[in-house]
């Protein structure tokens, strides 16, 4: 608890608010008290006859955010098919389903990655990309909802931070340089020479 509470992401997070309640230590895991929190607003999630997805892998992203779109069905019970193959969801085909699409997230037209092979979302107004990565913000929901973990380092703490920070504060107090260097340990390094270097012979006109 003590580490946790010192490392920089998780005083911008829900942690933190868990550890200035004392839950953080307490009988029950922080995973635990997020999931369930999760849980209490969404009984019907395992009260509802739910929908079927049916995926093909080559569209993977594409048809699951499809099927996603309808907002009075996001939080039902969802099961998965993979077209052309056989198997019934018992949770397996689903977990895999949750796996993949995050795997495949980073060549998204959508999104960028860094050399830290993490990814973040590309600066877009257009409407219909924002609503695409709306769907994509609520499929993470989803990876909570159903008890499912996203992939290690899809993407960097920074995009947690931007998530749970007031809407009021300065974006420039979210992102720090510890966060290039995490999402992008090149650029972050030509950076650091550049801001430890006398940089007059370097012809910058910015």
């Amino acid at each position: 608890a003590r580490t946790i509470s010192c490392d920089g992401f998780f005083t911008y997070s829900i942690f933190g608010t868990l550890l200035s309640t004392g839950r953080l230590v307490s009988e029950e895991s922080a995973s635990d008290v997020v999931s369930r929190l999760f849980h209490e607003d969404a009984q019907f999630l395992r009260e509802s006859d739910g929908m079927t997805l049916s995926i093909h892998r080559e569209r993977l992203i594409e048809d699951t955010l499809s099927a996603l779109d309808d907002g009075d069905r996001m939080l039902e019970r969802m099961r998965v098919s993979f077209v052309g193959e056989e198997g019934y969801d018992a949770s397996g085909i689903s977990t895999n389903l949750y796996t993949e699409f995050f795997k495949m997230l980073p060549r998204h037209r959508l999104f960028e990655t860094g050399s830290g092979l993490s990814c973040l979302p590309v600066g877009t107004t257009d409407a219909s990309d924002l609503h695409t990565l709306e769907l994509i913000g609520k499929f993470m929901l989803r990876t909570r909802l159903d008890r499912r973990l996203l992939p290690p380092d899809t993407f960097p703490p920074v995009l947690f931070k931007f998530l749970v920070s007031p809407p009021d504060l300065d974006e420039r107090h979210v992102a720090m340089f510890s966060d290039v260097e995490i999402f992008d340990p090149q650029i972050a390094q030509t950076l650091r020479v550049i801001l430890v270097s006398d940089v007059t012979d370097y012809f910058l006109d910015f």
